[in-house]
C-alpha cells in the first residue's frame, strides 16, 4: 500500500486522485509517521457502480417470477 506524507499529498493531490481509480490501490496519508487518513477508490476500474449493489439482499423470489405474462396481463392489450 502506498503512503504519502501530508506535504507530499498537498503537492500532488490532483495527480494522486486522478490515478487512484486506475490502479485501485488505497493510499495512506501520514503526518509525523502516523497514519491520519486512508484514501480508497470508490469503485474498481471498469466496474459499473451498480454491479453487485444488491448482492445478497434478495429474500424471496416468487415461483412464477420468470413465467411470461399473457396478453390479458398488459393494460396496453386492453
Amino acid at each position: 500500500m502506498k503512503s504519502l506524507s501530508v506535504s507530499e499529498f498537498k503537492k500532488t493531490c490532483t495527480r494522486v486522485l486522478r490515478e487512484l481509480p486506475l490502479n485501485g490501490e488505497p493510499i495512506l496519508i501520514t503526518s509525523r509517521r502516523q497514519v491520519v487518513a486512508k484514501i480508497v477508490p470508490t469503485r474498481q476500474k471498469g466496474m459499473h457502480p451498480s454491479w453487485g449493489a444488491l448482492s445478497g439482499r434478495v429474500l424471496h423470489i416468487a415461483e412464477d417470477f420468470d413465467v411470461p405474462l399473457g396478453d390479458q396481463d398488459w393494460d396496453a392489450a386492453q
